[in-house]
């Protein structure tokens, strides 16, 4: 049900994460929030996303924590990327479902069309900037959680990707969507990653619920058979 005027009424979801402090690491390393290391050894370029979403942080959790630990690669390049701060900023436990975007989907705006157009906004101004590195990127490990209590599953668009969303087997489930999604490209979808001349592979976790525990659990099961691939 809704409101006059409002947004559908939504029940109470309770918040089991702690909400994470990146305040020592909103600068990053190379772009605000993105961190990149690089091996000695040759290798591909790696690059975990958390924040798509400003109000998904099970994945912000994640690598807020690997950063904190010292995580390096040992061959190649390992990028780490909070992608909204904007809307991350916005997060609030007491109503945290508010916090998803500023102005619009990050995750419907990756087309080059869109990209190379005039429109601005927020999430398209965050895009433009993480666009020349994500055009670096060998592999890429989106990480996402649901509103709703579901399965955790992989979403694999392009045949590189659905291969190795089934050798990690991390969630088990693998959904193939290679039609992508109708209200706009998402970043697994950006063609960096679609390109069948030069496959490079890149999933999309969908963790589980946004809150509990349990979804940071799986993400980082996910993200650690990755980099252990």
């Amino acid at each position: 049900m809704s409101g006059p005027g409002g947004p559908a009424l939504l029940p109470h979801f309770p918040v089991e994460l702690p909400v994470p402090d990146l305040r020592d690491l909103l600068a990053g390393n190379t772009l605000p929030g993105v961190w990149s290391f690089a091996a000695e050894a040759p290798g591909p370029h790696v690059a975990l996303c958390a924040l798509i979403h400003g109000n998904e942080i099970a994945g912000a959790l994640l690598l807020a924590r690997w950063l904190r630990e010292g995580l390096r690669p040992a061959r190649g390049r390992l990028t780490l990327i909070f992608a909204n701060l904007a809307a991350f900023s916005r997060f609030d436990p007491a109503d945290p479902t508010l916090s998803r975007f500023v102005d619009e989907d990050l995750n419907r705006v990756w087309c080059d069309r869109v990209l190379d157009g005039p429109r601005r906004s927020t999430e398209l101004d965050r895009a433009r900037a993480l666009r020349p590195l994500i055009g670096t990127v060998d592999v890429l490990l989106d990480l996402h959680s649901m509103l709703w209590p579901s399965d955790p599953l992989i979403l694999a668009g392009a045949p590189a990707g659905q291969a190795l969303a089934r050798r990690l087997g991390q969630p088990p489930l693998v959904v193939a969507d290679g039609q992508g999604h109708a209200s706009g490209r998402r970043l697994i979808d950006h063609s960096r990653f679609t390109d069948p001349a030069a496959p490079r592979p890149a999933l999309l976790v969908e963790a589980g619920q946004h809150w509990e525990r349990r979804t940071l659990a799986v993400m980082e099961a996910a993200a650690t058979a990755l980099l252990h691939e």
